[in-house]
C-alpha cells in the first residue's frame, strides 16, 4: 500500500492527509569512488550472521515467550502481530511455496534497504525518493559509531549542499516542525485522552 493510499485511509477514518508522515529506513555504504563503495558492501555482507539476525530480531521469535523460533518454521505458523508486513511480503513475494522463518531472516538480513555509492550517487538517490513522496530518512548503522561517523563526515556536507539536510536546528517542538502544531489535532485519537492525567493527580 502506497502513500495515496494510506492517506485515503486516514481520510475515510476522520483525520487529515498530512497527519502521515513517510520515513523511510536507509543504511548507506559510502566510498570515494563507486567501486570502493561495492568493496565495502561485500566486506560489510561477509559478517552477515541469519543466526544472529534472528536472534537479535522480533521477527524470529515466539510472542508467547520470546524464544527464538525453530529456522524451519512456517511464517504462516507464526501468531505474531509484530513484523506483520515483512512476513506478508516475503510470502506474497515467493508464491508456490510457504516460506520459512529461515528465509525471511536470509532476505531482511541481506537486503536490509541501503544505497550504495558516492556521496554524489547516494544523494541523487535520496532526491528520487524525496519526489516520491517520503518525508525523512531513518538512518540505519551497520557499525557503532562508524557508520555515523561515515555519513556526517561524507554523506552530509553533500546533503546539505543539496538542501536535503538541515544545517542548523530550529526552535520548536518536534510536533510543530512535522505538523505546523504544538498540540495533537482534536482528530487524534490520543486527543480524547487530554487532561486525564492531571485529573487524576487532582483527584488524588
Amino acid at each position: 500500500m502506497g502513500r495515496t493510499e494510506k492517506c485515503g485511509l486516514a481520510e475515510r477514518a476522520g483525520r487529515r492527509r498530512d497527519d502521515i508522515k513517510f520515513f523511510q529506513g536507509f543504511a548507506f555504504v559510502i566510498g570515494s569512488t563507486e567501486q570502493e563503495a561495492k568493496r565495502k558492501e561485500a566486506d560489510l555482507d561477509s559478517y552477515i550472521s541469519i543466526d544472529g539476525f534472528l536472534a537479535h530480531s522480533n521477527l524470529g521469535v515466539s510472542q508467547d515467550d520470546g524464544r527464538p523460533l525453530a529456522p524451519e518454521t512456517l511464517l504462516k505458523d507464526i501468531g505474531t502481530d509484530s513484523g506483520r508486513s515483512h512476513i506478508e511480503w516475503l510470502r506474497k513475494r515467493e508464491p508456490g511455496r510457504e516460506p520459512t522463518v529461515a528465509d525471511l531472516g536470509r532476505l531482511v538480513a541481506k537486503r536490509h534497504p541501503r544505497l550504495v555509492g558516492t556521496p554524489e550517487q547516494i544523494a541523487d538517490a535520496l532526491t528520487e525518493w524525496q519526489k516520491a513522496g517520503i518525508d525523512g530518512v531513518n538512518l540505519i548503522n551497520w557499525m557503532i559509531p562508524g557508520s555515523y561517523l561515515e555519513f556526517n563526515t561524507h554523506l552530509l556536507p553533500e546533503l546539505q549542499r543539496r538542501g536535503l539536510a538541515k544545517r542548523e536546528y530550529a526552535p520548536g517542538t518536534l510536533r510543530h516542525k512535522l505538523f505546523g502544531r504544538d498540540r495533537l489535532d482534536d482528530s487524534h485519537p490520543g486527543a480524547r485522552r487530554r487532561g486525564a492525567f492531571t485529573r487524576r493527580l487532582a483527584a488524588e
